[in-house]
């Protein structure tokens, strides 16, 4: 009778290997927790706002070379109030950034951001529109 042999290893491999997991996982968490963002440059009634993001997004780039993603931008106490659709510009390894022009506001108020890509999930930000001066 042969007797099977199970793969043997010690302790100090396995804890090795557990601590090489969370790490790996922790990395990862914190890449998708802060590698995405979105934001305003500081908006005054009256003046075009200027939105930049970036997200990260698997999968090759579209025919324009970018990945196409969605941006909706309206005030936080009524519905939608403008929405773009766009190409984001590749800058390395399935890392996209955006950078959207949108039309004055014409009273002050906080406003509320969601990029989402294409087959992504939303990417959420906000940012105050002041008063002119």
């Amino acid at each position: 009778m042969v007797r099977r042999r199970w793969f043997q290893f010690s302790l100090k491999t396995m804890m090795a290997t557990v601590v090489l997991i969370c790490l790996g996982l922790g990395g990862w968490h914190l890449f998708w927790t802060y590698g995405q963002w979105i934001e305003a440059e500081p908006a005054v009634v009256g003046q075009p706002i200027k939105i930049r993001g970036r997200f990260f997004h698997f999968g090759r780039a579209n025919e324009v070379g970018g990945w196409r993603y969605e941006l909706d931008v309206f005030p936080s106490d009524c519905g939608n109030w403008g929405r773009k659709l766009g190409f984001a510009q590749s800058v390395g390894w399935c890392l996209y950034e955006i950078e959207a022009k949108y039309v004055p506001f014409r009273s002050p108020g906080e406003i509320t951001m969601t990029l989402t890509p294409e087959g992504g999930s939303a990417i959420r930000g906000s940012f105050v529109v002041r008063g002119g001066d």
